[in-house]
């Protein structure tokens, strides 16, 4: 059993599946998901505002070691509606501008990929 599992396995908000990643669901007004990895630690990412009204949404993400980044955006019926590669980015904390304009008002999933994990986080579209 990974170590993750085993330190978590009393919460009932957590859950893990056969290849080992543990997944941690929030349940709150905004539902959101976030992988927890063991190593090549990336935190859970802010974005706001969230819900977007102004369809500029500013991300903040923090990476324990250099990493190439890139983003997607999911629609509720989990069809990528854009990918965007951001580059190569340091250790530390990082902020990244996410323009919205093209899409209408509805939920969708933002996921961050690094080399090493995915970190996936709802975000509403208000008009």
């Amino acid at each position: 059993m990974p170590r993750s599992l085993s330190r978590i396995s009393a919460n009932p908000y957590w859950s893990g599946n056969t290849t080992g990643q543990v997944w941690k669901f929030i349940t709150e007004a905004s539902t959101s998901v976030e992988q927890v990895s063991d190593s090549h630690d990336m935190r859970p990412f802010d974005i706001y505002p969230n819900p977007v009204t102004s369809r500029i949404a500013t991300i903040d993400f923090r990476l324990s070691e250099a990493a190439e980044i890139s983003i997607s955006l999911y629609d509720i019926y989990g069809r990528r509606v854009k990918a965007d590669y951001l580059g190569h980015y340091l250790q530390g904390l990082h902020r990244h501008e996410l323009h919205l304009d093209e899409f209408p008002s509805g939920t969708y999933l933002l996921m961050i990929h690094t080399g090493w994990s995915k970190t996936v986080k709802s975000i509403i579209l208000l008009e």
